[in-house]
């Protein structure tokens, strides 16, 4: 599966695999340890099967960030589309609310794998509402359906930089 991600994201991912090959290590040298102290090894070793189990699971989770890594198309975002909502746009947003007629603007971008922080105004390319506004151009309207109801988003703005945000 084709993973969309930023030369930033590229960087964060492999900080991921290393955090988690770091852990897989440690798992490694409890289980080792629990290992030698069980006089018959593994049986009846409640910590050496857990140990064992998360063993599973943190390298099940390597080979997969390895998977999105090898599968990976990465997104330059240097110069940003500022007429089309894409990975890498800076965009500002209406979200009218069908049910009970309410409004409300947002500005995010759009990143890719890895990056999303909606503290920091960015969100995830596969969030729904990225998924719901991406490929729209300013003025544009596209209806959708959201947890909260029937949604009308409308793209007001897109920037090439956040500079250009705060002005």
């Amino acid at each position: 599966m084709i993973t969309y991600i930023t030369q930033n994201g590229i960087k964060i991912l492999h900080q991921m695999i290393d955090k988690a090959s770091k852990e897989l290590d440690e798992i490694r040298k409890k289980k080792s340890v629990a290992y030698s102290l069980s006089g018959d090894g593994w049986h009846d070793n409640p910590e050496f099967v857990s140990l064992e189990q998360a063993e599973q699971r943190k390298a099940l989770e390597i080979a997969e960030l390895n998977s999105k890594l090898a599968d990976a198309v990465i997104c330059n975002i240097e110069t940003r589309n500022t007429s089309q909502v894409q990975i890498g746009s800076i965009v500002h947003f209406s979200r009218f609310y069908l049910n009970d007629n309410t409004e409300s603007e947002n500005i995010f971008e759009i990143v890719g794998f890895g990056e999303a922080d909606v503290k920091q105004g960015k969100i995830s390319y596969e969030s729904p509402v990225a998924r719901d506004i991406l490929g729209l151009e300013i003025g544009e309207t596209k209806k959708a359906k959201t947890p909260k109801g029937p949604v009308e988003y409308e793209i007001i703005e897109l920037y090439p930089n956040w500079e250009m945000v705060k002005q």
